[in-house]
């Protein structure tokens, strides 16, 4: 990618260390990644949520198709810590993703998170054009996911939760609040 002009790239935080030896920016403390997707025209990434904080702004996003995704599902998980899933329903939700041809296959829900244009990398500048180009074509995609992955995305997050914890401090049990 560093021939691509007017590119910032910003890692995920437990990758920092990697990323000064590439020259990515770092947030600073007082910064966040926010400030960067506003500022962005088209965001890339592989299977980050970041990619679903870009599509609450309607920002055209580039899916990455990589050769493997190191400890992200189906790959094997690296953590140390035991997971609450049962192996048999994992292995079995690994196999029917691998028969998809879709790359990129929630599993339990058996849908395609397709938030915007594929590319491998090295085809990154033809697609990056193709966006451009045609920067509407995954518009209502974008709408879907965002109302999947976020909850009522309104302006009214930060009353809820306020509400939920009032809820929780009164009567010592969770309650998911919706405001009209």
């Amino acid at each position: 990618f560093h021939k691509i002009k007017n590119l910032i790239t910003i890692p995920h935080p437990a990758d920092y260390k990697l990323a000064k030896k590439y020259n990515c920016i770092i947030p600073g403390k007082e910064e966040n990644i926010n400030q960067f997707i506003h500022l962005a025209d088209i965001i890339i990434s592989d299977v980050s949520s970041i990619l679903v904080e870009a599509c609450l702004l309607n920002k055209p996003v580039i899916q990455l198709l990589l050769p493997k995704y190191p400890g992200c599902y189906p790959e094997q998980d690296k953590r140390k810590e035991k997971s609450w899933i049962n192996k048999n329903d994992i292995d079995n939700e690994c196999q029917k993703i691998k028969e998809s041809k879709h790359p990129f296959k929630l599993p339990y829900i058996y849908e395609d998170w397709t938030l915007g244009h594929f590319s491998k990398p090295e085809e990154i500048s033809e697609t990056i054009f193709a966006v451009k180009n045609e920067i509407d074509k995954y518009s209502e995609n974008r709408k879907y996911w965002s109302e999947q992955c976020c909850y009522k995305f309104d302006g009214k997050i930060s009353e809820r939760i306020l509400k939920m914890i009032e809820n929780f401090i009164n009567t010592s049990k969770p309650k998911q609040i919706g405001l009209t």
